[in-house]
């Protein structure tokens, strides 16, 4: 090519400019969005929008033993604590059951709500459960119904095995 045909090459390319600006800032801006979306669906169960409220009862994960290998026998949670406030950053204020304050905030990614053996919750998810607490499931993942000549013939199984 020659000097004059690459610089009305150039001329024209510099005329283009400010339209492909518009159209690269539209894409960059749509792709954002797409990649946003796209986050927020996988990684939509770790998002803890769960708010607690003044006196509920909580747990408090104890991050000091959460990844430790040898922490098979440390506690993961502790607690139960009451809620005192939310701040504004979004953390939680606690108090332990005997009315000692938390020094610090606690992250509400570190809270789960506490479930005492008699709230009406618990004893809800639990009326289909058999008093015994054996559910047998198929293959499709149904309930199986245990008949006791069945359970007696485990039963003996399990004596001889011993």
């Amino acid at each position: 090519m020659s000097p004059s045909e690459l610089l009305a090459l150039r001329t024209r390319q510099i005329e283009k400019r400010p339209a492909d600006m518009q159209k690269a800032a539209e894409l960059l801006r749509a792709s954002r969005f797409r990649s946003k979306a796209e986050f927020e669906r996988r990684y939509q169960s770790r998002f803890y929008r769960e708010e607690y409220f003044q006196d509920e009862l909580v747990l408090v994960r104890n991050s000091r033993y959460a990844n430790d290998l040898g922490s098979k026998t440390k506690p993961r949670w502790l607690g139960p604590y009451a809620v005192v406030r939310r701040t504004q950053g979004g953390s939680y204020v606690l108090r332990e059951l005997s009315g000692a304050m938390s020094t610090q905030g606690i992250s509400a990614t570190r809270l789960l709500p506490y479930i005492a053996r008699n709230d009406p919750r618990l004893i809800e998810l639990a009326d289909g459960l058999p008093l015994d607490g054996r559910v047998e499931l198929n293959s499709a993942g149904t309930e199986i119904d245990v008949d006791e000549e069945e359970e007696a013939q485990m039963e003996e199984l399990d004596e001889e095995d011993l």
